[in-house]
């Protein structure tokens, strides 16, 4: 059965840390802060991409981590009753309007923690929903409604809406 609905992500398995390696210590070290501070709530981190060190992305550098939020994948469902109508959770999850709410909750409380820890993570900056906040830039801590706005990537992914991207200062 799941969960009541503001905890349904209690069941979901830590995500799996990068090696130290390409992905640098910095980084690594960042996501474990990260999963830490938010249990349940990344389902998977990436480090390193493919392309050439220096470049535009510090994922070429091993110095980023995109925190992936968790939806209710993996999480076992209620099902529906034979009557089609099912729970109110069962019937939200379907519809996604439970992951959607879920992920965007996760993702802005996440980021907004790691603005507020950035000594501690060596941030260099921190992107959520299409909007970035750059410690030696945006000075002042502020709610993420309140950050830089980007431009249209494109895509829920390239717009960063479905992950938090860290990067740390090497």
């Amino acid at each position: 059965m799941l969960p009541p609905r503001s905890e349904w992500w209690r069941k979901v398995p830590p995500p799996k840390i990068p090696a130290v390696g390409r992905c640098k210590k910095t980084a690594v070290d960042g996501a474990k802060k990260i999963v830490a501070a938010h249990p349940g709530k990344v389902r998977e981190i990436f480090c390193i991409r493919d392309c050439p060190c220096p470049s535009n992305s510090e994922h070429c550098c091993g110095l980023a981590t995109d925190m992936m939020c968790t939806s209710v994948a993996g999480v076992s469902l209620p099902p529906l009753l034979s009557d089609g109508i099912g729970t109110e959770d069962s019937k939200l999850i379907r519809l996604g309007i439970v992951k959607k709410r879920d992920r965007d909750a996760f993702g802005r409380s996440m980021a907004e923690w790691v603005m507020k820890n950035r000594k501690a993570l060596n941030l260099k900056y921190v992107i959520w929903g299409q909007r970035i906040w750059n410690p030696s830039i945006d000075r002042v801590v502020a709610p993420w409604t309140k950050w830089r706005q980007m431009e249209d990537r494109g895509s829920i992914t390239q717009n960063h809406w479905d992950h938090v991207h860290v990067s740390y200062n090497g």
